[in-house]
């Protein structure tokens, strides 16, 4: 059994851990599997730890999205979906900064996937991103550090660049949503 002291002992070591002052709950297989992944976690004293969202997925295309949802997921990632880019600052709104934004160039009506990155920026300038489409449009100028990927992409291609993203990002999210 992980006690919360012990909890927030190790969690306190974590490279970007970042204390919150509410209650959280975990269990001990979260714990252990995030600090084997060397994700950090998010703990109060006295509380045991969650980590926050990861990856925002948005993607307007079901399918797509669940299958790339699935795929982050089965690589150990803390996935948030959103179809469109009004649904992902929502999420956003509400969650806090994730730790990577991942998002189709064509979302349908509304927003585009770079217009939704450089809104996420105007609150988190710091997210990294990765954004992928399935047009044969030149690729976009992106933050640097950012990933343009091309559809269709092998799962693992966008598994790693996301792994390498967050690692840079030296969180896996922030605990405070849209002032």
């Amino acid at each position: 059994m992980i006690y919360p002291e012990t909890t927030w002992t190790v969690i306190e070591a974590i490279p970007g851990a970042v204390p919150m002052p509410y209650d959280l709950s975990c269990t001990e297989l979260d714990v252990a599997s995030a600090l084997e992944a060397g994700r950090p976690f998010l703990a109060a004293p006295g509380h045991l730890a969650r980590p926050m969202m990861d990856v925002l997925l948005v993607e307007d295309d079901a399918l797509v999205r669940e299958c790339l949802g699935e795929a982050l997921g089965d690589a150990g990632w803390r996935v948030s979906e959103a179809a469109g880019a009004a649904e992902a600052l929502d999420l956003m709104t509400t969650d806090g900064m994730p730790g990577v934004l991942v998002a189709d160039m064509a979302l349908g009506r509304g927003m585009s996937g770079l217009a939704l990155i450089a809104a996420a920026r105007l609150h988190w300038p710091g997210v990294r991103a990765v954004l992928v489409s399935g047009t044969d449009m030149a690729e976009p100028a992106l933050d640097t550090g950012d990933r343009f990927l091309r559809k269709p992409f092998d799962v693992d291609i966008l598994t790693r660049a996301v792994s390498e993203l967050a690692a840079r990002q030296g969180t896996a999210g922030l605990d405070h949503a849209i002032p």
